[in-house]
């Protein structure tokens, strides 16, 4: 094997070890997190800025609360299986001043660049009621779950969740 040869062997295994470790990474609020991170650095790294509840979504699971003002806003929940991160959900909630109609397309649209340029697939389906119509996407381990409704008590949402 030549030298240029090898060169761009590594350099495309380190292109998709990048790209297997990005689809791994989120951020909820400001923090930075990875799945099979340590539970108590997670934990100790959201609690230094975020108010914590445990079992909030269930079992393992840790919910995420802004410390100040009211009413309390959640901004996302952590779930752990052996002491390893496992699991973030994030909702882009319409209630939120630093969500944007531009912030939630931009974000689809670079989840979608991104498993496209991996050549990572993409799974997308729909499921409606009469109360409820979802469009749910699933790229590698994210998934954006869409929701709206025709009924004005219901606020549109996203939750993207990586798992």
């Amino acid at each position: 094997m030549t030298v240029s040869a090898l060169a761009f062997a590594l350099a495309t295994s380190q292109a998709r070890a990048q790209d297997r470790d990005q689809d791994q990474v989120t951020r909820l609020g400001d923090v930075e997190l990875r799945l099979a991170m340590n539970q108590e650095t997670a934990l100790a790294r959201l609690s230094d800025a975020y108010d914590l509840r445990f079992n909030f979504l269930g079992p393992g699971s840790w919910g995420v609360f802004l410390r100040d003002g009211f009413p309390t806003q959640f901004i996302g929940a952590v779930s752990f299986t052996d002491g390893r991160l496992t699991s973030v959900v994030r909702p882009w909630s319409a209630n939120d001043p630093d969500i944007t109609a531009h912030t939630i397309v931009t974000a689809l649209f670079n989840a979608l660049q991104d498993a496209a340029q991996s050549g990572r697939s993409c799974r997308v389906w729909v499921e409606s009621d009469r109360r409820l119509d979802r469009s749910i996407i699933q790229c590698g381990r994210r998934r954006f779950d869409i929701a709206t409704s025709s009924s004005n008590d219901f606020t549109p949402s996203v939750i993207e969740t990586l798992q």
